[in-house]
């Protein structure tokens, strides 16, 4: 729910916020979006936090980090220094 809330705040710079009504009919979509894609990505964290020693599961989770900072580099209005 928290998150939900801190995705609404930069609407007001862009103009009317959704309504209760479109959120709540919007809100099992997103509910099912996120347990369809976290659930699996959790099983496998945790699969592989008890299956490999805690370097080699390391290296993975930060790659994740490395590509999300990235990713979102270029999005950026200003330039990264």
């Amino acid at each position: 729910m928290a998150a939900l809330v801190l995705s609404l705040l930069p609407l007001a710079a862009l103009g009317k916020a959704p309504s209760l009504a479109q959120l709540a009919t919007l809100a099992p979509w997103l509910l099912l979006a996120a347990a369809g894609f976290l659930i699996p990505v959790m099983s496998r964290i945790y699969w592989g936090s008890r299956n490999v020693d805690p370097g080699r599961l390391g290296i993975p989770l930060q790659v994740e980090a490395l590509m999300g900072i990235a990713g979102v580099g270029p999005l950026r209005a200003s330039p990264v220094t």
